[in-house]
């Protein structure tokens, strides 16, 4: 068994990447630190797509397999903000409330979004063995289709009422589709009648259904939406040779920089919480923050238990190489 393991970076920076990334296991978990890479699938030309979750602009990212390069991608919608919840898979839908789907071709970036003929919340999309995308409707017993041919939707109501189907998968083998129910501890499989079955049927002697009358109501939730407008694409590759290269740090200030965000970044780093930087530590005077982290106080733990004087001293170090400029307006993956 042979494992590979890339990049995904914030920036292009060597402080695009995460401090503790878990490949050590002598020094713990890895840090949590911006986007979560959440899903993954593989396009015909044999390279990788991620979705981000939450992407605050940079929504997809692409894993060139011949050379390594890590190129992101930001889906935009009419209105040119960053948009989290075109991408199939990603998380983001139920939160925001999406209403479209986003159809985008890997070679030419070209972008076309289809509403949902409902309002629910989309959490993924599966594509079938015709090319169809099948979309799971969280929180609703319906399955949508969208067939790839004629961009026409057609709704399946579920034979399980709450069942959570958060997740649908093709199986292009049997030219099935398999959806969980979350609530209901069970597995639902759906198969498709041949062309003679449905003449079988349409035999039956049992007598048919009268069809629906044309004042009929239209089912609940349904309305007619007007198509939306198609995204646009931004597109940005990472210099990966700057990415992986060391930071110009000393020994001290590196060793710093891992205990900082191994153990005090979650609160000295979203933008809720106290930042720190050089600024701190001149006005405050290098004995007070050491006594600060040492002691704590009635917000924050102290360190004094957990850390040596000389991890302490690495820490201000390290705090003294940070600039304000360096505080995000946002810092992804913080909710």
């Amino acid at each position: 068994m042979v494992f590979t393991q890339y990049d995904i970076p914030l920036a292009n920076t060597p402080d695009g990447l995460v401090v503790l990334d878990g490949n050590d296991w002598a020094e713990g978990r890895a840090t949590h630190r911006g986007y979560l890479n959440h899903d993954v699938a593989v396009a015909a030309d044999g390279n990788v797509w991620l979705t981000a979750f939450p992407p605050p602009d940079r929504t997809l990212y692409r894993i060139d397999i011949a050379t390594g390069q890590v190129t992101w991608y930001a889906v935009a919608g009419a209105d040119g903000q960053g948009t989290r919840n075109l991408i199939p898979g990603a998380m983001a839908p139920r939160r925001m409330g999406a209403d479209s789907i986003a159809r985008i071709d890997t070679r030419t970036l070209a972008t076309k979004l289809y509403r949902l003929p409902i309002e629910s919340h989309p959490y993924r999309v599966a594509v079938d063995r015709h090319r169809n995308a099948w979309v799971s409707m969280m929180g609703d017993d319906w399955l949508l289709r969208l067939d790839a041919r004629t961009e026409a939707w057609s709704l399946y109501q579920l034979p399980v009422l709450n069942c959570d189907n958060r997740y649908v998968v093709s199986d292009h083998a049997r030219d099935e589709i398999w959806i969980p129910c979350a609530r209901t501890s069970q597995a639902i499989r759906m198969q498709f009648r041949t062309p003679e079955q449905v003449r079988a049927l349409r035999e039956d002697p049992l007598p048919p259904l009268p069809p629906p009358a044309s004042s009929a109501p239209r089912p609940a939730g349904v309305l007619p939406r007007a198509a939306p407008a198609d995204p646009t694409v931004t597109r940005g590759v990472y210099d990966m040779r700057r990415v992986v290269r060391p930071a110009d740090l000393t020994a001290d200030e590196r060793a710093g920089r891992k205990l900082f965000y191994g153990r005090r970044s979650m609160c000295h780093t979203q933008p809720s919480g106290p930042w720190i930087d050089r600024t701190t530590v001149r006005s405050r005077g290098r004995a007070f923050v050491r006594d600060k982290i040492a002691r704590g106080s009635a917000d924050m733990p102290g360190q004094q238990h957990s850390l040596s004087p000389q991890q302490i001293d690495q820490v201000v170090a390290y705090l003294e190489t940070r600039t304000p400029a360096e505080q995000p307006a946002a810092e992804a993956g913080w909710w």
